[in-house]
């Protein structure tokens, strides 16, 4: 029988590990949740808990680092640490196979804010050595990043749509944020008129045309919408409603 080399053989096992996946989701070693949260930066309301359920037959080593995301008008998100901001305990973990391990983050940064701030919670898998795999170790690791938003008390998102721009099918808009609150796409409802056809997008289908997650607050955010059936993008003006939560 010919010996693969260990290029051919970290291939295969690539490509059995991914068919796996798309076949049963459940493949990954581990699950979290909540993906987003939302704290306050004082009192009871000023932390929360994440849970980690390993669902892999063998132990998972974890690593929970907690860094600032700031955004630019494209959506590109920049990490900075924000271990003065937010304790996380613990920040390390080994969860057994079959078990569950909960994560307290708190809220430590300044008590008064003026907008909210948004943070990620990185959670890092120790890589994993397989050691049946002929003589050689392959690390294969799971990675997950959740959302934290930390907003004040009656902070809210003010959306209004600033220029369009033609980019052959699709056309970018340039949403402004005058509110001291973010606002997820989810979170926004679209009136898009022609002086003719007016179709509102909401948070059922807003995903279907608008290219984007969300606007930070006194920012702008361009978003890509795609063509909208009966609308003359070249001639139509956009309302935005923000959806209270």
């Amino acid at each position: 029988m010919e010996k693969l080399s260990n290029k051919q053989l970290t291939l295969s096992i690539f490509i059995l590990f991914t068919s796996l996946f798309l076949i049963n989701p459940y493949a990954l070693a581990y699950q979290v949740q909540p993906m987003s949260a939302e704290i306050k930066p004082v009192g009871k309301q000023s932390q929360y808990s994440l849970r980690v359920d390993n669902t892999d037959s063998f132990p998972v080593s974890l690593e929970f680092i907690p860094w600032l995301v700031t955004q630019d008008e494209f959506g590109k998100n920049t990490l900075s640490p924000a271990d003065n901001d937010l304790l996380v305990i613990p920040m390390t973990a080994v969860v057994q196979p079959g078990k569950s391990q909960t994560i307290m983050v708190r809220y430590l940064g300044e008590p008064v804010i003026e907008q909210s701030q948004t943070y990620s919670i990185e959670i890092n898998q120790v890589t994993v050595a397989m050691e049946d795999v002929s003589a050689s170790e392959l690390g294969i690791a799971f990675n997950f990043k959740t959302m934290l938003n930390v907003t004040p008390d009656d902070s809210k998102a003010e959306l209004n749509a600033k220029s369009f721009q033609s980019h052959g099918d699709t056309w970018n808009i340039e949403v402004v944020n005058s509110g001291n609150r973010f606002a997820k796409i989810t979170e926004m409802e679209w009136v898009v008129s022609d002086g003719n056809h007016s179709v509102t997008l909401d948070r059922d289908n807003i995903k279907n045309f608008v290219v984007g997650k969300m606007v930070m607050p006194n920012a702008s955010r361009i978003f890509t919408v795609s063509q909208i059936d009966k609308i003359d993008m070249g001639n139509a003006s956009v309302k935005i409603k923000w959806l209270q939560q």
